[in-house]
């Protein structure tokens, strides 16, 4: 037997056809509103990230560096006249300590790694006697002076990577200003007037006057790979994407097998939280293992901060899930899940992306984000380093309880308008057969 004939299919008519007269509008205006809420969408969180380092430079005074002058001398004071210098709202503020708070430099390093200050710059015990002993000694067998045995700089380079790099460049540049400062000073004219005085200047003491100090670097954790960009950056964007794409399709796939139309609202809650808990496992997992893969020399403990990377991440997932969960399709439309979306990733981008010390004031209030208290978290476990750990967990629990109560909110909405629903349409299909009976009955 031979299947009958598909039927034809429907004529086509060009959309110039005055059949689509009146509907060119129907479709024409909704497509222009869409376009112009993205536009502007993206105008205002476009301008919200640019903003959040808008004159950034003007407001580096605000990266607190503690000073610590060990030596007590000339060398001391020479960095004390340099940053008279170069202070200025494009530089960092340097607090001067007495030397009874900070006794030795091990305690200017503990202070930089509790997050007290941004970084440390301190002079060493009796560097300027090395440095006069050096200049004034004409012996042949003197040992060669050691300019890094002048000045020391602390800083965490994980707590943000190129702030880091940019406060050692300013750092550097201040004891730059120093060799100047000291060459300016009475001690450096001193010591100008015996090498020029001598018939033939020691090769050491020469040296030492023209390299009288030079940094050395007291760093907590490098962090100069090449990926240390994406830490602040594209690890807070691309995970929550996943979690937003497994949000669309488990509903798409209950709402097919009407899931939220006939299963208890209690039932449908736990298994998409469950779905949602072992999804950002999983999620946090992946994160993990290329952030690790692709350390090169990062002399991060592996052993104990991949686990603590993970967990972290996986509370963060977490988070995302639930905000997704309650209002993805509930709250939120489909049609403003794009927006709404591109705000959240931009708005949390924007607070691990700088510090908030380098933002205008408004920005603030990423200090209540889930994704900002998340990097203060990994940086603590990264370098051990770090202050805010307490309020950091309490942000992120609380998102993670409200996101709980939410997201059941958004379930129950969810399974109630479905079962709507599923009831009209079962209506519909009543009264339809119902008409079709009685048309029957009357032939």
């Amino acid at each position: 037997m031979s299947l009958p004939p598909a039927p034809p299919p429907p004529s086509r008519t060009p959309l110039g056809d005055p059949s689509w007269a009146g509907r060119r509008k129907a479709f024409g205006i909704p497509i222009a509103v869409s376009a112009a809420i993205f536009l502007l969408v993206t105008l205002a969180n476009m301008t919200y990230l640019f903003g959040s380092t808008f004159n950034a430079r003007s407001r580096r005074h605000a990266l607190n560096v503690l000073a610590v002058d060990y030596d007590g001398s000339v060398i001391g004071q020479a960095l004390a006249a340099a940053y008279s210098d170069l202070k200025a709202d494009t530089f960092p503020t340097l607090t001067f300590r007495p030397v009874v708070e900070f006794a030795q430099p091990a305690l200017v390093k503990q202070a930089v790694c509790r997050a007290d200050y941004w970084a440390a710059i301190y002079t060493h015990p009796g560097a300027t006697s090395r440095l006069s002993a050096t200049l004034d000694s004409n012996h042949t067998a003197m040992a060669p002076y050691d300019a890094h045995d002048t000045v020391t700089i602390v800083y965490n380079s994980a707590r943000w990577p190129i702030v880091g790099e940019q406060l050692r460049g300013n750092l550097e540049r201040l004891v730059a200003a120093s060799r100047g400062s000291y060459y300016r000073s009475n001690n450096g004219s001193a010591a100008l007037a015996t090498l020029t005085g001598r018939a033939l200047p020691q090769a050491a003491a020469a040296a030492a006057y023209l390299d009288p100090l030079h940094p050395a670097d007291d760093i907590i954790l490098p962090t100069l790979q090449g990926s240390s960009g994406s830490l602040t950056t594209v690890n807070f964007v691309f995970p929550p994407l996943l979690q937003l794409f497994l949000v669309l399709a488990l509903n798409g796939v209950l709402d097919a097998l009407q899931v939220h139309a006939r299963a208890r609202i209690r039932d449908v809650w736990l298994l998409r939280s469950a779905v949602g808990m072992v999804y950002s496992c999983l999620c946090a997992l992946v994160v993990a293992g290329y952030t690790f893969a692709f350390r090169e020399d990062w002399g991060v403990d592996v052993a104990a901060a991949f686990f603590q990377t993970w967990a972290l991440f996986w509370l963060h997932l977490e988070v995302n899930w639930l905000l997704f969960d309650a209002l993805v399709g509930s709250y939120v439309s489909m049609r403003f899940v794009s927006p709404f979306v591109f705000t959240w990733l931009v708005i949390n981008l924007a607070s691990t992306s700088w510090p908030l010390e380098l933002m205008p004031r408004w920005y603030r209030v990423s200090y209540a984000l889930p994704a900002r208290q998340t990097w203060v978290l990994l940086v603590r476990a990264w370098s051990g380093c770090g202050g805010e750990t307490r309020v950091a967990l309490l942000v992120l629990f609380t998102w993670w309880v409200a996101g709980l109560a939410a997201s059941g909110l958004g379930v129950r909405k969810r399974c109630l308008e479905a079962g709507a629903r599923a009831a009209k349409a079962a209506g519909g299909g009543i009264q339809s057969a119902m008409a079709s009976s009685s048309t029957v009955g009357g032939k």
